[in-house]
């Protein structure tokens, strides 16, 4: 089951680094190369958190269907586009290790899970540029 409700400082966070990173405001209503590119990640990494594409596209005002078809493009992209993907690593690292930071005594077990998905993940993409 997907999440459903995305907290507004994750979303916040996600937004302001996407944003200074491509000079741009992803929210704007634009079909630009770079406008385009930070939705992609915005909606990858998002989805890669475990949300829905319906609570995703909420958060720009876009159709489900708009984020579908965005997260499959940008899998198809970033096998060609080398600098696109590491854009993408570097700003998911960033919003990660910015909501990873769990007390692990007070942490209930979902948001453990959480965090070892995550790992799991980073150690792939560690691996692989190894």
């Amino acid at each position: 089951m997907r999440k459903t409700i995305i907290d507004l400082p994750l979303r916040k966070k996600l937004i302001a680094l996407i944003n200074e990173t491509f000079k741009i405001d992803i929210t704007a209503d634009t079909r630009k190369q770079e406008y385009v590119f930070g939705r992609m990640i915005y909606f990858k990494i998002l989805r890669d958190l475990g949300y829905g594409f319906q609570p995703i596209g909420r958060t720009l005002n876009k159709d489900h269907s708009t984020v579908i078809h965005s997260v499959r493009t940008f899998d198809d992209l970033v096998i060609y586009d080398k600098e696109l993907y590491r854009t993408y690593n570097i700003i998911k690292e960033l919003v990660i290790k910015s909501i990873d930071t769990v007390d692990i005594e007070k942490a209930t077990y979902s948001e453990l899970v959480r965090c070892l998905r995550n790992l799991e993940r980073e150690n792939v993409s560690l691996r692989q540029e190894i």
